[in-house]
């Protein structure tokens, strides 16, 4: 059963604020991607591990005061031992039908995979799905996205270095595809501004990924591939883009760095700019006076004034619990506008793993066991529930060592063929979720 804790945090300027938890009995530890629909309501995916079978959970929550409309787990009779990846944010079309995509290792198999697909509507019904098979290693499916016409899917096939685009109707009947062999792979996360597609990647390898961002034109024709880091043998070597949009002409990813640190060897937060060509403008820490304690940036989002939400965590010391950090920042500065960290009272760790912005710039953001939605100045704080929101003022820094930049030109690929349907049976069913809100 996922229990759900609701607690109004404020209301204002004709808005209201929540927090809305998950007990931690609940077998759906943490919320992993989440979209607004035409409504502003957020739907928020994850994954459901209950001992048994590993299933999608999704759930609609209302965004005026947090109650849960709906919440669905999609199962697929899958061993626990056999993985489900975790989602990303879903797609979201021009009917508010909802589209999530992830990866499933097949039965019997510990190292193929297939790329999969749910469509499900605003009322919560799995209206179809797809799997899709391309080659016989991984295929994974990263991330989708809605263009206002067409369903946008990166993921890459085969284990094979492709950077693959799919495009699917609403029906996930492919329609066409564009596929990039190179150094480069496993694109994690994708935006689409109205004319380019921005995607950050990694690159190919056992240790030391090189994280890179994508620009793509409206036919999916590669316009650079450029990034920041150091392909040496050791994991603790590279940085990693969570999230990367563009304001005018310029591109600011995000994520963290290990060595472009300010000191010592813990991770950092980062950004990174880029022009329109694909070059380094520059390099910049997020974190404390020693820039340590940000860990990860992993989500970002536009607002109406050109600024950027970014959401992530943050591990103050080590062995300490992860803290949730949400951002606003100015790019044309760069600086912040406010930053806010989330904390648990009782010591257990959140993080933050999806940022989104509505129409009137209120921010939402998912990610361990909560959900929360805050004004667009996140000028509320305060001990609400287990989390407590406290202001901070880290700022941004310059890195000690700047991490190597790199670019990379990939080759337009004529394979692997996309498959069919793969025999997979699922269904979407309550799985034991009675949908219970407790006020607190």
């Amino acid at each position: 059963m996922a229990n759900w804790k609701k607690i109004m945090m404020a209301s204002s300027g004709g808005g209201s604020y929540w927090l809305n938890e998950l007990t931690p009995s609940t077998s759906v530890a943490s919320f992993t991607g989440m979209n607004l629909l035409s409504t502003g309501d957020p739907v928020v995916v994850g994954k459901q591990e209950n001992g048994t079978y590993d299933n999608i959970y999704v759930a609609r929550v209302s965004t005026d005061d947090g109650s849960v409309t709906w919440s669905k787990a999609i199962s697929f009779g899958y061993p626990t031992g056999q993985t489900l990846s975790n989602p990303r944010d879903p797609a979201v079309d021009g009917s508010d039908n909802i589209y999530i995509c992830h990866d499933g290792t097949q039965s019997g198999s510990s190292y193929i995979s297939d790329w999969a697909i749910e469509k499900v509507s605003s009322s919560g019904a799995l209206s179809t799905y797809e799997a899709l098979t391309g080659g016989s290693g991984y295929d994974r499916a990263d991330y989708i996205l809605w263009n206002g016409s067409n369903l946008v899917n990166t993921g890459d096939f085969g284990n094979t270095n492709y950077v693959c685009i799919l495009r699917l109707n609403t029906s996930l009947g492919v329609t066409g595809q564009n596929q990039f062999t190179g150094s480069v792979m496993d694109p994690i996360w994708a935006y689409y501004d109205g004319s380019n597609y921005y995607v950050c990647a990694r690159k190919n390898g056992f240790y030391g990924f090189p994280a890179y961002t994508l620009k793509f034109n409206s036919s999916y024709a590669l316009q650079w591939c450029s990034g920041l880091g150091n392909d040496v043998s050791g994991a603790a070597s590279s940085p990693f883009f969570g999230a990367a949009i563009p304001i005018g002409t310029d591109v600011y990813s995000f994520g963290h760095t290990i060595t472009g640190k300010v000191s010592n060897s813990s991770y950092s937060g980062l950004m990174w700019k880029a022009n329109s060509s694909g070059t380094s403008q520059y390099q910049k820490v997020l974190g404390d006076n020693t820039g340590q304690q940000l860990t990860s940036i992993r989500n970002a989002a536009k607002t109406s004034d050109n600024k950027i939400i970014i959401g992530g965590w943050t591990r103050p010391t080590s062995g300490s619990p992860n803290q949730g950090y949400l951002a606003k920042i100015d790019p044309s500065g760069p600086s912040i506008d406010w930053e806010v960290l989330i904390s648990d009272s009782g010591g257990a760790s959140r993080w933050i793993n999806s940022v989104k912005v509505d129409d009137d710039d209120n921010i939402f953001a998912a990610g361990y066991q909560f959900m929360i939605k805050l004004p667009p100045d996140g000028s509320i704080t305060g001990t609400y529930g287990d989390l407590t929101i406290q202001s901070v003022s880290w700022g941004l820094k310059n890195l000690g060592t700047n991490e190597n930049t790199d670019t990379q030109s990939l080759s337009t690929a004529t394979g692997p063929t996309v498959g069919p349907t793969y025999g997979l049976s699922w269904s979407i069913a309550n799985s034991g979720y009675s949908e219970t809100i407790t006020d607190l």
